[in-house]
């Protein structure tokens, strides 16, 4: 299409590229559906979840040979996992409603990357009916030299104990900020974009680069406000109007009791009631409506094995199918664990990671994290995000913010670019929700 479509050329490949992006489960949420669970699946998921992510190792190859044949049978019942991944791109192509899904009402500028056989190019649509495709020549190259080595370095910060964390911070900061500065260089600075908003649709390796952080590192007070989404097609023009009620979730990580009092702090102050939970039973026992459900805890992300995706809690984990509708709807979900912010490379594809997850159950926006942080760090942004959240700034404003107070203490990226926010929200359609 691009090479013979004519003058509507790149207009028409994003629309198909669109249509191809747009999986089952932002159809289902468009057309007000959305397949339940039934109670007994949901046992027998959270009862093999918590085996596969539990610390036990007795289980012998017959056990698990016979909980893998559990999880194939899943999927069949759920329509979910590898053997139906494919499913939601072609269900797309033949779908007429699919297809016919635009951004002609967002004002604010889209940029939708796309990988071709040669290299990147992103979609950019910042008018009305305007598409631009942009050929990103070095993001290949910087994806492979600055990007893999540092994400190696933060995984390995992650998993350095203090004080000698602290020593290879001080080392390897110039690096890692120049990383950020050369990633902005090859996959945004080319789009020539200067408005102050703008909506990402990433996919595969670029979903997991800090695209909010790099730019903000190499543009400064000029960066952008970003946000993200699977499909331009959930963007809507304002905010609901939440129940003014928070419910903390507090699993196992050191720092979760104190992050959890100053984000209880900076909500009390603007009037919201809250309650916290410490046990997954109890998170799941009695679904209130929420504005706000925040998780303190330790996560695990796996890209293939939807399944092995959890928050955990002492009692057990948390996955996809057990954030219920009744609890999440039009609520922000913030996910303070460990890569909760990783998808897999289709975005729209089914339960692909906890962003299109969380939209699944009708959330309007959600705060994740990219890699695995320190306790100190998670609630230093938190602190930062609510203060500015609770005020009324929108929430890809508010972690703006946030990454730009943190950055300001400790320079070193592991501790402030990991943040990002999926939203719904069209930027350029801003309400006041404490009005």
């Amino acid at each position: 299409v691009l090479a013979h479509g004519g003058r509507n050329a790149e207009r028409e490949a994003l629309r198909i590229l669109l249509g191809v992006r747009a999986g089952s489960v932002i159809d289902d949420l468009l057309r007000g559906r959305r397949r339940e669970a039934s109670e007994a699946v949901r046992v027998a998921l959270a009862r093999i979840r918590d085996r596969l992510l539990g610390n036990e190792s007795d289980w012998g190859d017959v056990r698990g040979r016979a909980l893998r044949r559990e999880v194939v049978q899943l999927e069949r019942t759920m329509k979910w996992g590898p053997e139906h991944e494919s499913i939601p791109g072609v269900d797309a192509l033949c779908s007429n409603g699919s297809l016919s899904w635009d951004i002609a009402n967002v004002d604010v500028p889209v940029v939708v990357y796309d990988q071709s056989g040669t290299g990147w190019r992103a979609f950019v649509r910042d008018g009305r009916r305007s598409v631009r495709c942009v050929e990103l020549p070095e993001a290949m190259e910087a994806l492979r030299e600055e990007w893999i080595p540092s994400r190696m370095m933060l995984e390995t910060l992650a998993r350095t104990d203090q004080p000698a964390r602290e020593r290879l911070i001080q080392r390897t900061c110039p690096e890692a900020v120049e990383a950020l500065r050369k990633l902005a260089a090859a996959l945004w600075l080319p789009l020539g974009l200067t408005a102050k908003h703008a909506v990402l649709v990433a996919t595969g390796p670029i979903n997991g680069i800090p695209l909010e952080a790099a730019t903000l590192e190499a543009l400064g007070d000029k960066a952008p406000i970003l946000s993200r989404v699977p499909h331009p097609g959930l963007l809507r023009d304002a905010p609901p109007r939440n129940r003014r009620h928070a419910l903390l979730v507090e699993g196992t990580v050191p720092g979760a009791a104190l992050e959890l009092s100053r984000v209880q702090h900076h909500l009390s102050k603007r009037g919201w009631s809250s309650r916290t939970v410490r046990t997954r039973n109890s998170f799941a026992a009695r679904p209130e409506r929420c504005g706000v459900i925040h998780f303190a805890t330790h996560g695990s992300y796996h890209r293939t094995a939807w399944i092995s995706n959890g928050l955990q809690m002492p009692d057990g984990w948390i996955g996809f199918e057990q954030l219920e509708p009744r609890q999440v709807k039009d609520a922000l979900l913030y996910f303070d664990s460990c890569e909760s912010g990783l998808q897999h490379s289709a975005p729209g594809a089914q339960l692909d990671g906890w962003a299109s997850a969380a939209f699944a159950a009708g959330a309007h926006e959600s705060v994740l994290h990219l890699w695995k942080l320190d306790d100190a760090s998670a609630t230093g942004i938190a602190d930062e995000f609510y203060a500015a959240w609770t005020a009324g700034t929108p929430a890809a404003r508010a972690m703006h913010e946030a990454r730009a107070a943190v950055r300001a203490a400790h320079p070193h990226p592991f501790h402030w670019a990991g943040g990002i926010v999926a939203s719904r929200q069209n930027p350029d359609r801003i309400t006041d929700r404490n009005s």
